[in-house]
């Protein structure tokens, strides 16, 4: 079964009210990304999220650097994403 833990974890960063948009989890994750990558070469990753990260960025950018990605979604929420995740 293995062992799990949270590694490299991404705060949201708004540093102040008068920002013209502000930071979110998805835009946390691409930089958590770029961190597991460069310090974790050949630890073999999991990422593990609700399905607000179900979007084909994060999809892409987890095959290009071999992260497993389980997904679970529900078909009437997300229809497009239920397709692709059943064609697997």
């Amino acid at each position: 079964m293995g062992t799990w833990f949270s590694i490299a974890s991404e705060f949201i960063e708004n540093e102040s009210e008068d920002v013209e948009k502000q930071d979110c989890e998805r835009n946390a994750f691409y930089r958590m990304e770029k961190k597991l990558k460069s310090t974790f070469k050949r630890l073999p990753i999991c990422i593990i999220a609700d399905s607000l990260y179900a979007c084909e960025n994060v999809f892409q950018l987890c095959d290009r650097n071999k992260m497993e990605v389980p997904t679970s979604v529900q078909g009437r929420k997300h229809p497009t994403n239920h397709e692709r995740i059943s064609e697997s």
